[in-house]
């Protein structure tokens, strides 16, 4: 079951994208959320803009996702904003 919502739109830059997030992301849908993070640093996106305002929960686990993504990409010269 997917409780949460991604609308992402390529960035102001080369290499970057906008995401915004809603909804709630739990340990039931954590690792569709990790996939559709992962599809987006494959397809050569570097840094990622993130808008949170919309969601209601986010899991500790969600919250490793992001931190560990946001790790690969600053080793390749972007990161999570």
């Amino acid at each position: 079951m997917v409780d949460f919502r991604l609308d992402q739109s390529p960035g102001p830059l080369p290499g970057t994208s906008e995401l915004r997030i809603a909804g709630s992301i739990t340990s039931s849908n954590v690792v569709l959320f990790a996939e559709k993070l992962e599809g987006l640093a494959a397809e050569g996106t570097r840094l990622i803009l993130i808008g949170m305002k919309e969601i209601a929960h986010i899991s500790s686990a969600a919250l490793a996702e992001l931190v560990s993504l946001a790790d690969r990409l600053e080793h390749l010269g972007g990161g999570i904003i």
